[in-house]
C-alpha cells in the first residue's frame, strides 16, 4: 500500500514542527509558508484534518490569523492563515476541535460594533461544519 505524502509528514511528526514555527516565528515568510503546508496537509482527507486537529492545529492557524499586522507581509499571511483554516475545517470531522474557533469567533463578534467580514465568512464555514456533521453522528451531538 502506497502511503501519501502528506500521511508520511503527519507520521513524521513534522506537523508539530509546523505548528512552532507558525506560532513563534518572528519570520512572516516562514510563518506563511509553516500556514501554506499546514493547509495543505489538512485538506487532503478527514483523517489527516483530524491528525492537526488532535495536534490542536486550529487555534495556532486562528491566531495567526488574528495577529496578523498591517503590513504586506501580515496582510499576505492572513490570507495564507483563513485559506489553510478553511480548508482544514472543510474537511475536518471532528468537531471538538473546532469548538474553541467557533466560540472565540462568536466572542469577538459579539464585542465588535462592527462586524468583520472575514470573520463572518470564518464563521460560516464552522457553523457549515457543524451543520453539515451533527445529522450524521449522533455521538458528537452532546458537544
Amino acid at each position: 500500500m502506497k502511503i501519501c505524502f502528506q500521511t508520511n509528514v503527519i507520521n513524521a511528526k513534522a506537523v508539530n514542527a509546523l505548528k512552532e514555527a507558525l506560532s513563534n516565528s518572528n519570520n512572516a515568510i516562514q510563518a506563511k509558508a509553516a500556514s501554506w503546508a499546514l493547509g495543505e496537509i489538512g485538506k487532503h482527507s478527514p483523517d489527516h484534518a483530524k491528525s492537526l486537529a488532535e495536534s490542536d492545529i486550529s487555534p495556532a492557524l486562528f491566531n495567526a490569523y488574528k495577529m496578523s499586522d498591517a503590513s504586506p507581509e501580515g496582510k499576505a499571511l492572513s490570507v495564507k492563515d483563513r485559506k489553510s483554516l478553511k480548508m482544514i475545517i472543510e474537511k475536518c470531522t471532528y468537531l471538538p476541535s473546532l469548538l474553541p474557533i467557533l466560540t472565540t469567533l462568536f466572542n469577538e463578534l459579539l464585542e465588535k460594533s462592527s462586524s468583520d467580514e472575514k470573520d463572518i465568512n470564518l464563521m460560516k464555514c464552522v457553523l457549515g461544519r457543524f451543520a453539515n456533521l451533527l445529522p450524521l453522528n449522533s455521538e458528537q451531538k452532546k458537544y
